[in-house]
């Protein structure tokens, strides 16, 4: 029983993590939206490597719209989906490399 706990554990936190890194990586046209309900972000480009890092610290490093209506920030998920990001970030680290040596930054669309 400690076992299956555990391991729908994992599976939870693998469904929900990484998702800066997704966001980021899902691109056509070199930009990247950066866009909260509650917050209004102050990033005007952020590198292709480790994005979904960089994606976070946006996200955490902004200016709140209004102040949440729970007793718990909803974005105190955004600091743990930071360390599934760096993972998944150093994962698709070669393709992030070629597509900043080729194409730059990604500018943020707010």
């Amino acid at each position: 029983m400690k076992i299956f706990r555990c391991s729908v554990l994992i599976l939870f936190v693998l469904l929900c993590s990484s998702c800066g890194t997704i966001k980021s990586l899902n691109h056509d046209n070199g930009e990247v939206e950066i866009k909260h309900s509650m917050v209004k972000t102050n990033c005007e480009k952020i590198s292709q490597i480790y994005s979904g890092v960089r994606y976070d610290m946006c996200l955490l490093d902004s200016e709140r719209k209004s102040s949440p209506p729970y007793i718990i920030d909803p974005l105190w998920l955004t600091s743990i989906d930071i360390v599934a990001s760096a993972v998944a970030d150093t994962i698709v680290l070669p393709y992030t490399a070629y597509q900043q040596v080729k194409n730059g930054d990604l500018v943020v669309e707010k």
